[in-house]
């Protein structure tokens, strides 16, 4: 019996006959425990353990760990599921304990291998039955020689990666599975009838399967009615995406690509060099020549390009052209289009009709996907300018915010090193997660903020312009946006609300300025509305809310809304909106003016812990503690309302 230490480096570590104890310590170790009941423990590093005769325990710690029984003959059983273990069928004495290990290779016997997620299996020789089962982050099973049969997980809602090898193979994709088959030669495949050919890989029958990887030389790849991502690799290929929303790939080579029904999209993003992809003429080519590329496709919708400068040409139709790495050049056509410039200098021509231009992307790090100094030019048609939320957070740490300024004609984002960005022909705004700053044009712009601290200034056109929601810190929510009409006939709505556990705070401020103005108030405890001159509108909303617990109950918080230059002489209206009260719903209206008692009838609030969240309309010098009240405050208008000052819809 020894007990054998490694050190820091990439160890080769031996046992004996005995029963050992092995550790490698740090370092990408390779553990041999020989005879006797052993003890192998890889530490830190990316290390393999075999165990040898006799019963073992093999514990791979820190790294990507690699069990390996390629050299047993024997017909294993292995599970492999929060830890695991392995039995040698007909051979006693030989079955180990698996501790934590990511990968695992058996030999040339029938073996029996059962893993959960995040598992690499190489099955060897034999004809073997490999399942995973359910797991968050997929496996990659490799049948190699042998007639194998391979199942992923059919609800874990991830993708993984199936190769049979040699030999006449069942693969089972499970939910969204890939199948491999960089290893074999040319083959046909047509995932309708679940069938693939290859004369150095068997035929396979495959099963529940989205997305192929082919070979080197020419393949023949036919989707079927799901969406399906299919890949061709090098060799001349001919990759038909029959039914559903397809991505074909070709890869090097001369290819033929055929989307068919559903909205299709061709992808150049493993190139390195740039491409021409036009839309309009179907075809597709290398730039600087220099390799044989010349793809021609049919029933395309969208195109993706590659790493390289790459020019993107749409058509008559709407599309997707994403532009990905490198200085690119998009230009959209007619139609309605979206286009993504990606990293890089790029020049995005919307052409004619209504257009989605994405703008600078920012990452959750805080870093710049789109760095370059790019060119947005909306064309002819009402087209909008999109900026994604910083992965998908509703609130993020950081100084990362953008000015889009549509009378000036540029976009920045405020981060050290951000270039500034060209826009032409803009018309419309939707910003994302940051804390935003949105200048209008002279023309009728609709701007969305997103969720942040934002300002909007608008121009002189009719505009719409809506506000963020919240954005979220220590469970709480917070408001803050403000709103300005400027000139024109706007419509400013504050910001909507959503599930949160604290306690909310912060104000939206709305400015309709001059011209006839409909402000909506939303959901932030105080909302402070200032209609300006002409004939103003202002909507009430029906206060805060928050789910919580199993039973979802709602919990009403109290509101503020002061309307600070409500004036009859011009026509202005208060407007409550009971329609989309919740049931149970009833009003009680207190207030200190006589003309106020005839609005006692009208249904308004709900109904919070068995109180009765009330609306009051007090004056300037009124004191208000009630806090389950949803207030409206007019500090500027003591004269008293009517009942003509107050409309219910």
């Amino acid at each position: 019996m020894a007990r054998i230490t490694g050190d820091a480096g990439n160890n080769l570590l031996q046992g004996t006959s005995a029963a050992d104890t092995i550790e490698g310590l740090a370092g990408d170790d390779t553990l041999f425990g020989l005879g006797g009941a052993d003890v192998l423990d890889g530490g830190r590093g990316a290390d393999q353990l075999i165990g040898g005769t006799g019963n073992d325990t093999l514990n791979g710690r820190g790294g990507v760990d690699v069990a390996r029984y390629d050299a047993v003959s024997a017909d294993l059983v292995v599970v492999l599921k929060d830890g695991g273990s392995v039995r040698y069928a007909g051979f006693p004495g030989n079955d180990d304990v698996l501790g934590t290990i990511e990968a695992i290779r058996t030999g040339s016997g029938n073996d029996i291998i059962e893993i959960n997620d995040g598992v690499e299996v190489r099955a060897g020789g034999g004809d073997d039955t490999v399942l995973s089962r359910f797991g968050p982050t997929g496996v990659s099973l490799f049948g190699e020689a042998g007639n194998d049969e391979l199942t992923a997980n059919a609800s874990d809602g991830v993708h993984d990666t199936l190769s049979g090898g040699a030999g006449d193979d069942t693969l089972d994709g499970g939910y969204r599975g890939y199948v491999d088959y960089r290893t074999a030669s040319a083959l046909r495949i047509d995932l309708e009838l679940g069938l693939a050919a290859s004369a150095s890989d068997g035929d396979d029958t495959l099963l529940n399967v989205f997305g192929i990887l082919g070979t080197s030389g020419g393949d023949d790849i036919t989707g079927n009615s799901y969406a399906n991502d299919l890949r061709g690799r090098a060799g001349n290929d001919l990759i038909a995406g029959a039914g559903g929303n397809d991505t074909l790939d070709g890869g090097a080579g001369n290819d033929t690509l055929l989307g068919g029904t559903g909205t299709d999209t061709i992808s150049y993003s493993s190139h390195q060099r740039g491409m021409v992809i036009d839309l309009k003429a179907g075809t597709a080519s290398a730039i600087d020549g220099t390799i044989s590329l010349h793809d021609v496709f049919d029933s395309i919708e969208n195109a993706i390009g590659g790493r390289g400068g790459d020019s993107l040409i749409g058509s008559a139709l709407a599309q997707s052209l994403a532009g990905g790495a490198g200085d690119d050049t998009l230009d959209g056509d007619r139609g309605n289009d979206t286009l993504d410039g990606g990293t890089g200098n790029d020049l995005l021509l919307g052409g004619g009709g209504r257009d989605d231009l994405v703008g600078a992307l920012l990452t959750a790090a805080g870093t710049l996907a789109n760095d370059g100094r790019d060119t947005l030019d909306g064309g002819t048609g009402i087209d909008t300018l999109r900026i994604p939320n910083a992965a998908g957070s509703l609130y993020r740490e950081g100084p990362i915010d953008v000015r889009v300024d549509l009378a000036a004609g540029t976009l920045r984002v405020n981060a050290p090193g951000a270039a500034t960005d060209r826009l032409v022909s803009i018309e419309n705004v939707t910003s994302g997660s940051g804390d935003d700053t949105i200048i209008g044009s002279g023309i009728a712009n609709r701007i969305t903020a997103g969720d942040g601290n934002n300002l909007v200034r608008a121009g002189a056109g009719d505009d719409t312009i809506t506000g963020g929601r919240q954005f979220e810190k220590d469970s709480a929510a917070i408001w803050q946006d403000e709103l300005y009409g400027q000139r024109g006939n706007d419509h400013l709505t504050a910001g909507g609300s959503i599930n949160f556990s604290g306690h909310p705070t912060g104000r939206d401020y709305l400015n309709g300025g001059m011209g006839d103005d409909t402000l909506v108030g939303g959901h932030a405890p105080t909302t402070v509305m200032v209609g300006g001159d002409g004939t103003d509108r202002f909507e009430a909303s029906n206060g805060i809310y928050r789910e919580r617990g199993p039973d979802s109950h709602v919990e009403g918080w109290a509101q503020k809304i002061e309307i600070r230059d409500f004036t009859r002489s011009d026509d202005d209206q208060i407007v409550i909106r009971i329609t989309d009260n919740p049931e149970n719903a009833r009003a009680v209206f207190v207030g200190q003016v006589n003309d106020l008692d005839e609005l006692e009838d009208f249904q308004f609030g709900y109904i919070a812990d068995g109180k009765e969240l009330t609306a009051r309309f007090v004056t300037a010098h009124d004191d208000v503690t009630q806090d389950d009240d949803l207030e409206f405050h007019l500090p500027d208008y003591a004269g008293g309302l009517v009942t003509s000052d107050v409309l219910f819809v």
